[in-house]
C-alpha cells in the first residue's frame, strides 16, 4: 500500500508589474477625485457660513421667531434632548467597495457617512409588546353586523363563521397599520411653528448636511491614500524580487 503524499497547493502568481502600474495610475485618478471632491465640499461650506444665505435665512429667521413666539420659548429651557426629537441622523455604513480588500497598510476600517431622514419605524423595537393588527381584525362591529344580516336572513350560525374564517384568512398581509409619523421637532417650541422658524431650521440643516459631505469626502481620501501606499509597496515588492533574480541569474 503505497503512501499518498499531499498534493501542495500552488502559491498565487503576483501580477505582473505593468498590471501594477496601471492599478496605481487608476489610483491616483482616484485619489485626485477625491481630493476634489473635498475641495469643493469644503468651499461649499465656507461659502454658506460666510455669505449672507445662511445669516439671513438661518440666523435672521430664528430671531424672528424668537420675537414671534417669544424668547422663553425658543430657547434651551424648551429642548427636548431625548432621541425621538430629532428628524434626522447620520447614517455610518461601511464601504462596500472596499470591503473585499484587504487592507495592509493601515487597521482603520473604511466607512461612509451620510445624514439621512430618521425612519418612522426606528422605535418600534420599543413597542415589541404591542401587535400591529391587521385590517380584518379592526372590523368587529362589521362582522357582527354581517352576522345578524345573516341570522335574519335565516343562514346557519356555522356558515356565519366559516364566512368570517374565510375573510380574516383571505386579507393581504400588507395591509397592515402603518407607523404612526413622528412629528416634527419644531412642535416642541410651538403647536404651529412660524414660518421664519422652518426656514432657520432648514437653512441650519443644510449647513450640516454639507459639514457631513466633509467627513464623508474625508474618508474617501484616506482611503485612497492607504490604498495607493499599498500598491506601491506591492511594485517595490515585486522589483526587489525580479533585482534578485537578475543578481542569482547573473551570478
Amino acid at each position: 500500500m503505497s503512501d499518498s503524499t499531499p498534493t501542495p497547493t500552488p502559491t498565487p502568481t503576483p501580477p505582473p508589474l505593468d498590471q501594477l502600474r496601471d492599478e496605481l495610475d487608476l489610483l491616483l485618478v482616484d485619489y485626485l477625485e477625491a481630493i476634489e471632491h473635498y475641495q469643493q465640499s469644503r468651499h461649499s461650506l465656507d461659502t454658506r457660513l460666510k455669505s449672507a444665505s445662511l445669516a439671513l435665512l438661518a440666523f435672521f429667521d430664528l430671531a424672528r421667531a424668537k420675537v414671534a413666539l417669544g424668547p422663553a420659548n425658543v430657547g434651551p429651557a424648551r429642548y427636548d434632548l431625548t432621541q425621538h426629537a430629532s428628524h434626522k441622523v447620520i447614517r455610518i455604513t461601511p464601504n462596500e467597495t472596499a470591503k473585499d480588500q484587504e487592507d495592509t497598510t493601515a487597521n482603520v476600517p473604511s466607512w461612509r457617512y451620510a445624514l439621512a431622514d430618521r425612519p418612522d419605524d426606528e422605535d418600534d423595537v420599543e413597542d415589541e409588546g404591542t401587535p400591529v393588527v391587521a385590517d380584518s381584525e379592526q372590523r368587529p362591529s362589521t362582522l357582527r353586523h354581517r352576522a345578524r344580516a345573516t341570522s335574519r336572513s335565516d343562514a346557519p350560525l356555522q356558515d356565519t363563521a366559516v364566512t368570517h374564517a374565510a375573510v380574516a384568512s383571505s386579507s393581504p398581509t400588507e395591509k397592515q397599520r402603518r407607523p404612526p409619523r413622528r412629528p416634527s421637532p419644531l412642535t416642541q417650541f410651538a403647536a404651529l411653528p412660524p414660518p421664519a422658524l422652518r426656514v432657520s431650521a432648514t437653512a441650519f440643516t443644510q449647513a450640516v448636511q454639507v459639514a457631513v459631505g466633509i467627513v464623508d469626502a474625508e474618508a474617501r481620501v484616506r482611503e485612497c491614500a492607504r490604498r495607493i501606499k499599498r500598491a506601491r509597496k506591492e511594485i517595490d515588492r515585486w522589483r526587489d524580487d525580479e533585482e534578485a533574480e537578475e543578481e542569482v541569474a547573473s551570478g
